[in-house]
């Protein structure tokens, strides 16, 4: 499996532009031959937002920028950081949310919940995680899996047979 990285500089409300940097990035790396590009936390709205979460404009831009990038999930699958609302009536309005995008769809929203001041990441965590990566895993044959951080989520990194390139 090849993973890219996409560090761009984003720009808070920039959604145009922020959206522009990834469409691009996710051409270079399905030509590359990638099958996973990852963007960084709220990438899609720039870091830090601050107060212009509480605009629902902003976050309808945010969840449309998301929808887009989903389109361009087409033999590549995507994992971006963006803000979600909440559907339930408890709990917080948003949440600092990771993408996982694949065949044209959101098929995936992982909620950030383990801070790294006061939270571990539990078997049960990792074990919640694996629908994430249940399209990636069908789609290639692996001897061993071995979870790390990408982009502030948990994913697994695939080791194939001898015969496949490993590309870290």
């Amino acid at each position: 499996m090849k993973i890219a990285l996409a560090q761009q500089n984003y720009h808070v409300g920039n959604f145009e532009g922020n959206l522009h940097k990834m469409l691009t990035a996710v051409a270079a790396a399905k030509a590359q031959g990638a099958d996973l590009i990852c963007f960084p936390e709220l990438a899609t709205v720039g870091y830090p937002p601050r107060d212009f979460l509480e605009f629902s404009d902003f976050i309808d831009h945010a969840a449309h920028s998301v929808q887009q990038l989903a389109t361009a999930a087409q033999d590549i699958a995507i994992v971006v950081g963006s803000v979600a609302r909440n559907p339930l009536p408890e709990g917080k309005d948003l949440f600092n949310a990771a993408f996982f995008l694949a065949d044209g769809k959101i098929a995936h929203v992982q909620h950030k919940a383990l801070l790294p001041t006061y939270d571990i990441l539990t078997n049960t965590a990792i074990s919640s995680l694996l629908s994430i990566f249940k399209l990636l895993l069908s789609r290639v044959s692996a001897l061993h899996l071995l979870f790390v951080k990408i982009c502030g989520i948990w994913v697994m990194k695939i080791r194939f047979t001898p015969s496949v390139r490993w590309i870290s």
